[in-house]
């Protein structure tokens, strides 16, 4: 009973102290990160001014090479739009 007793103190002493140590944290934090692209920036934007060739670039759509993609809208620019659906759990279902 006795050695209950003291893991149990134990065992409330660390939670207070975990309690007591996440006030000395910050509330927000910030994490960035970027990235020098060498080339111009005319080539860049067309890259990503058209979701057409997202394909290409993107991380998550180069994980599943079944996904399927469905444009609509605009070719470029403003108005574009892209559903993706996918049976890959990293991938998913999105717009």
């Amino acid at each position: 009973m006795r050695i209950l007793k003291r893991i149990l103190t134990i065992l409330i002493a660390v939670i207070v102290l975990l309690a007591a140590a996440s006030y000395l944290l910050p509330r927000q934090v910030v994490v960035a990160r970027s990235i020098e692209i060498d080339a111009p920036a005319s080539e860049v934007f067309n890259q990503v001014n058209g979701l057409k060739s997202e394909a290409d670039w993107s991380p998550w759509l180069g994980r599943d090479p079944e996904v399927k993609l469905m444009y609509s809208g605009s070719e470029t620019g403003v108005g574009s739009k892209l559903d993706w659906t996918s049976e890959n759990p990293q991938v998913g279902n999105g717009k």
